[in-house]
């Protein structure tokens, strides 16, 4: 029998990452889509072929009683989606950030331990080829004792200013980039070097506070632009950069520095996959990696949460992220947060860990 799945969430990243990539697996069976306006959830789902769209996400659970749920709707509502259906032995992948804050995402943690069902979040890069080889290379010892990491994701598009979207407002979002796009950076600083962020210095600024949109004029009231200075448990110095407003180079990046060497893993949805590699006293060179073609890794993201249900191996060797996973991020999140509004040092609280 096939694994029933329901889609809540009817927007551009369910059409483009979690169908198609939940279908890589040939164990899954996408029943139904959640959609808050069910025209626009209607023709998605005929799109791509769903038989079964719902309004609302309860009535869904009832009627379709899937086994598993994928989760891509504002951040305000992860935390009551995903316990409703963890409450219900049902396996949850969430988007990230998991959470409006750490205080909801460890109530998610903690209903994962208790309904004891699969859990990942979206945490995408994890699965590009660069990330995969950088993680097997530092636990080898490559570069030796790491001292240093630069992490860094801006947009390619610099200045321009989009309409507003829900990731705007506080209410549904909790944070802006730094939720976004600084999310995966605290996630994957974490799962390359298995170390733990432990304080902040962070400066955040909303560097376009008005928007519009059809004439009308929106407050935004998120941040657009994160400089952050950060030590960890390992006694690594950092710096990091989530920015909305800076021109970046097309990609996002890592840099970590050892006492034999560097690495550095410059990504984007799998348009851009590359690992550079620099012994002790030489220039950064490339290290090859098979190409593949497209936006692979989010595809793979979604595959594995498959693989970990049905439990067999998954096509890439990444380890998914958890709930766990993503409350870890929160905790960066809400320390960078307080120390920009209060200008102070702010240590990373560990909510369970």
């Amino acid at each position: 029998m096939p694994l029933r799945i329901a889609v809540v969430g009817a927007g551009y990243w369910s059409e483009e990452c979690h169908v198609p990539g939940l279908r890589l697996a040939k164990e899954a069976e996408v029943v139904a889509l959640v959609g808050r306006r069910k025209e626009l959830a209607l023709e998605q789902a005929k799109r791509l072929k769903i038989p079964n769209v719902y309004k609302d996400y309860l009535e869904m659970l009832e009627v379709e009683k899937p086994e598993a749920i994928t989760i891509s709707t504002s951040n305000n509502s992860h935390k009551e989606i995903a316990l409703e259906a963890m409450q219900r032995g049902i396996h949850v992948f969430c988007e990230k950030p998991l959470a409006l804050d750490a205080k909801e995402a460890l109530d998610m943690v903690n209903g994962a331990l208790e309904s004891n069902v699969v859990n990942h979040v979206g945490f995408t890069f994890r699965f590009l080829q660069s990330t995969i080889k950088a993680r097997e290379l530092i636990m080898e010892g490559l570069i030796g004792r790491i001292f240093h990491a630069r992490l860094w994701a801006e947009n390619d598009a610099g200045l321009f200013i989009r309409p507003p979207l829900w990731r705007d407002h506080k209410d549904l979002a909790g944070s802006g980039q730094l939720g976004d796009m600084g999310s995966h950076l605290f996630d994957l600083y974490r799962y390359l070097t298995g170390d733990e962020f432990t304080s902040v210095y962070a400066h955040s600024q909303t560097i376009n506070p008005e928007r519009k949109k059809r004439s009308r004029k929106f407050l935004i009231s998120v941040d657009d632009f994160n400089s952050i200075l950060f030590e960890t448990k390992n006694q690594v110095s950092g710096m990091a950069v989530a920015s909305r407003v800076t021109r970046g180079l097309g990609s996002s990046s890592i840099e970590l520095f050892g006492s034999e060497g560097g690495l550095r893993v410059v990504y984007s949805r799998g348009l851009k996959d590359e690992l550079w590699y620099a012994k002790k006293g030489e220039e950064f060179r490339m290290i090859g990696l098979s190409y593949i073609p497209g936006d692979f890794a989010m595809l793979h993201m979604m595959e594995a949460f498959v693989a970990d249900i049905v439990k067999r191996r998954a096509i890439t060797a990444a380890l998914p992220a958890t709930f766990l996973d993503g409350l870890k991020a929160q905790d960066v999140i809400d320390a960078t947060l307080v120390s920009a509004y209060t200008a102070s040092n702010t240590r990373v609280k560990r909510s369970v860990y």
